[in-house]
């Protein structure tokens, strides 16, 4: 089972850790000194740097630590990464998502922890800087957040120090350039936002004046603009264009919500095209997770199998006993005329070209693929001739327990040696 999240710009990220892997595999002493700045401000008994790396990461600066590197499924730093703040675990034994992770349950029964990602100076998160304990403790005050936080930016420039420049990188961009982009994003979502609330606006005065089917095709619209704008002002917040970075916007979300929201703006669409959507629900059951992110890439399915597939289509929601939370659509065309593992690569096409209906350039099920991985799960495509079944597979540490308050379980502001 895989335990950590894939951060969406990981081909970027992985040719960053690339950059600094050789300089730094024989030592510094400037990485030593900031790691025993760690140990000292946190007075821990272990701690380290964290190069997130493939599936390994390595430490290439470590105190009370007779390992070199671990895999990256039992690495608790992966999940540091993807947090733009110092990621907090006061007690592993009591936070749901990590309170089954390898190194929480084997070695080295990690019960604290606390790190802070290393982010060079392209905005690339290469790994973290991090310190551990075997029993739980309070969460470090704000301060000495701040001061890990410094060590880390720290840490980032020596790397990048003992780091070749690229070979054909170019030149650096220039503040100019950074501006230039950041007023062309304000400008296309304007241009987006403008034409989206026109359309809400004319679809609510149409309403009340239409029945039957004119009605559904109305509310089709409504509901599909106002999917988009929603989905518009979440990547505007949440997606660095700069380094391709996407941020999750986490929070405990009802299973059942998923499949019913997905279902309100795409049944109008089934229904003009004459075909069945079924839902089974999954009863009881949240996730800790981005909600826009997963209707995104759930939509993405739908869309496909109305497109695509053939004239029934099911969406169910299913809370598995092994924790796994799994979202599947299924349809009953001729299946994929292409293999699985090729229709999850930009550009590949899934239907014969020749009799697809539809156009499309092959992106959204790479996108949604991405979008899961993110989430630490996966997403699995199985075709047979009487159909074609999609999941999106949620990781057990992903599970909301029922009762537990919503804000529970959140890295905050969110004595032994060991790796975490």
């Amino acid at each position: 089972m895989q335990t950590y999240p894939i951060p969406f710009n990981e081909a970027a990220r992985q040719a960053a850790v690339d950059r600094i892997a050789g300089p730094v595999r024989g030592g510094d002493p400037v990485l030593d000194h900031i790691v025993a700045s760690v140990q000292e401000l946190l007075d821990v008994p272990s701690a380290f740097i964290s190069i997130v790396d493939g599936t390994r990461q390595w430490f290439p600066a470590r105190i009370n630590l007779s390992e070199t590197e671990m895999p990256r499924n039992g690495a608790i730093c992966a999940h540091t990464i993807v947090q733009t703040g110092p990621l907090i675990i006061p007690d592993a034994h009591a936070d749901e998502r990590f309170a089954q992770h390898p190194a929480v349950t084997g070695t080295p029964h990690v019960r604290f922890y606390v790190g802070a990602p290393i982010v060079l100076s392209d905005g690339l998160r290469v790994g973290s800087l991090c310190a551990i304990d075997l029993v739980p403790r309070d969460p470090p005050p704000q301060r000495t957040l701040k001061v890990l936080e410094h060590l880390a930016r720290a840490c980032a420039s020596a790397l990048e120090r003992r780091a070749p420049a690229p070979a054909a990188s170019g030149p650096r961009r220039q503040p100019a350039l950074d501006q230039a982009q950041n007023e062309l994003l304000v400008l296309l979502s304007h241009e987006l936002r403008t034409p989206l609330t026109s359309i809400l606006g004319f679809t609510r005065l149409l309403e009340p004046r239409v029945s039957g089917r004119e009605a559904r095709m109305v509310g089709a619209v409504g509901a599909a603009a106002q999917h988009l704008s929603e989905l518009v002002e979440h990547l505007l917040k949440f997606v660095d264009l700069a380094t391709g970075e996407v941020r999750l916007a986490e929070a405990p979300i009802a299973v059942d919500d998923i499949l019913r929201e997905a279902q309100t703006v795409v049944q109008p669409l089934f229904a003009e095209a004459r075909k069945t959507l079924d839902v089974t629900t999954a009863g009881p059951g949240a996730v800790r997770a981005d909600a826009a992110h997963l209707q995104a890439a759930l939509m993405c399915l739908l869309m496909n199998a109305l497109t695509h597939g053939g004239r029934a289509v099911r969406l169910t929601g299913e809370m598995r006993a092994s924790g796994e939370t799994v979202l599947s659509v299924e349809d009953d065309g001729g299946g994929l005329a292409a293999p699985a593992a090729q229709c999850l690569e930009p550009f590949r096409i899934g239907a014969d070209p020749d009799t697809r209906c539809g156009s499309g350039l092959g992106l959204g099920l790479p996108l949604t693929k991405r979008l899961v991985e993110l989430h630490g799960g996966s997403l699995n495509l199985t075709s047979a001739p009487e159909g074609v079944r999609a999941e999106i597979v949620l990781p057990a540490w992903r599970r909301v327990a029922a009762g537990r308050p919503a804000d529970a379980g959140q890295a905050g502001p969110t004595r032994a040696p060991g790796v975490a």
